[in-house]
């Protein structure tokens, strides 16, 4: 079935890839907005004020921001794949209206989230505890196995509208059972993100070793060193074939006697 939707998403791809950057490249600057913010809250944490404007950017770009801008990748992505033999599919775009109920449903996975990245930066930084690495590691491992497999179609749900507690139940029916094969299809895409992680070590040596690095050269990770100008939009292409197909089969169990 991955094989199938990651096919299906080339296609689609192929045809519509400038509708999707637009998007793609909204979502990468805005995830390397949250991971500046984060890094000068982490620098600025001992002074109250600068902490707390550095911490309210990061929140509001990691809790609102990004899920607006990843619905709509969603919605995008799902008017290309219904409109894949018509090239004006960008025509059937709205804009999206139901900012509270994106934010809701994303509250807990994101939030959960933002709290790993905040206490890890400063354990990183300040603390160096390999008590508290373990915490945050385990903490890292039960939001991927579970917290986002469970929320995993919540946006892609969103994209067409609904309430936020409809549309959880609605992932969480979705998904069950269906564990193994969002593992498969996440971990599908690992030999790109190690190749943008070997990219991204590469230019570190050249620009000067990882010990000398400025620390902000780490926002190139955001745009995935150029690759994920091409990865983001084929990955949410895959992802809104894959839980569509989900959903189909969802409906027919329960339609069928």
């Amino acid at each position: 079935m991955i094989k199938e939707c990651k096919k299906e998403a080339k296609v689609v791809l192929k045809n519509n890839y400038k509708m999707l950057l637009g998007p793609a490249l909204l979502l990468m600057i805005f995830n390397a907005l949250s991971q500046l913010f984060l890094r000068e809250y982490t620098f600025a944490i001992l002074d109250s004020f600068m902490g707390s404007i550095t911490l309210f950017l990061y929140l509001t770009i990691k809790l609102l921001v990004v899920p607006l801008v990843t619905v709509k990748l969603f919605k995008v992505s799902k008017n290309c794949i219904n409109s894949e033999n018509n090239p004006n599919c960008e025509n059937q775009n709205k804009a999206i209206k139901n900012i509270i109920n994106i934010f809701l449903i994303n509250l807990i996975p994101t939030g959960l989230t933002a709290i790993y990245s905040i206490a890890k930066s400063i354990n990183t930084s300040y603390m160096n505890s390999n008590t508290y690495t373990i915490i945050l590691n385990t903490l890292n491992l039960f939001i991927f196995l579970v917290v986002n497999y469970k929320f995993f179609a919540c946006n892609y749900l969103a994209a067409s509208g609904g309430n936020a507690m409809g549309n959880i139940k609605a992932s969480f029916k979705v998904m069950r059972k269906n564990f193994g094969k969002y593992f498969l299809l996440s971990f599908s895409f690992l030999h790109w993100e190690l190749l943008a992680v070997g990219i991204y070590l590469v230019l570190l040596m050249l620009y000067g070793g990882i010990d000398n690095a400025n620390p902000y050269f780490s926002v190139l990770l955001s745009f995935g060193c150029g690759i994920y100008f091409y990865l983001i939009p084929y990955k949410y292409l895959t992802y809104s074939i894959f839980i569509n197909k989900l959903l189909k089969n969802h409906i027919s169990k329960n339609t069928n006697p």
